[in-house]
């Protein structure tokens, strides 16, 4: 293979490795961003369970209007989180659906509860009833709040893996890179410098009479042919 060949393969190679490297970089870097947002839409999720359950339970307790307005104005705060998630795999995943369907289920029993205190009944059956429906909010928001704070774990944990990536995948690379540079500076050694020293030492061999000399490579690339020609030339 002739030396210009051997060079320009060489540089494909250093080439493509960096190609490679800055595309595993890339990916582990966005790794790093869509853990971080759903970390960031994570806490946004559980600072809305946290304001439902305070405005529900201030509801269920004083009936006033004003909490049952902040209720529908947090569920629709809610509602717009669970419509726009991040992307999000695995067990995450799993669990942001289900604080949908469980805030969902307590927005629902939240108007029953509104519902039964419009009709102006204060039966025992009655209050009863309220009663059981006040428990069951209370229960799935309380259990929202504790999956939300996992989700935020979740989150951590992936953010710690994907920067462990980046790590990893830049050590990797810059390993790679060390190696092939070393390759390359050992063929260059082997392909050129000695080619060219065993040359340089003919024409001094010549220069001080020993027309024998003869270099005798049987090298296919660019110093092959000059090594053939000085030896024909020597013994012309």
């Amino acid at each position: 293979m002739k030396i210009s060949s051997k060079a320009a393969f060489a540089a494909a190679l250093m080439l493509g490795t960096m190609a490679l490297i800055a595309m595993s970089i890339g990916w582990a870097d966005a790794q790093v961003r869509a853990a971080v947002a759903q970390r960031q839409q994570s806490v946004e999720i559980v600072d809305a369970l946290n304001n439902m359950r305070m405005v529900s339970f201030e509801y269920l307790l004083n009936r006033r209007d004003r909490a049952r307005l902040q209720e529908q104005i947090v569920w629709e705060r809610l509602e717009h989180l669970f419509a726009n998630p991040v992307a999000l795999e695995g067990a995450a995943a799993n669990m942001l659906a289900n604080l949908r369907s469980q805030g969902e289920a307590s927005h629902r029993l939240f108007n029953e509860v509104e519902a039964a205190s419009t009709t102006g009944s204060a039966d025992e059956v009655q209050r009863r009833f309220e009663a059981q429906l006040s428990s069951r909010i209370l229960i799935l928001q309380q259990n929202s709040l504790v999956e939300a704070e996992q989700l935020i774990h979740d989150a951590g944990a992936r953010i710690d893996q994907a920067q462990h990536r980046v790590v990893l995948v830049t050590g990797l690379g810059l390993l790679l890179m060390a190696a092939l540079t070393t390759a390359t500076a050992w063929f260059f050694r082997r392909d050129v410098l000695r080619p060219i020293a065993r040359l340089e030492q003919a024409t001094r061999e010549v220069a001080a009479g020993n027309w024998s000399f003869e270099l005798g490579t049987g090298r296919s690339d660019e110093l092959g042919d000059v090594a053939r020609h000085f030896d024909a030339m020597t013994h012309a």
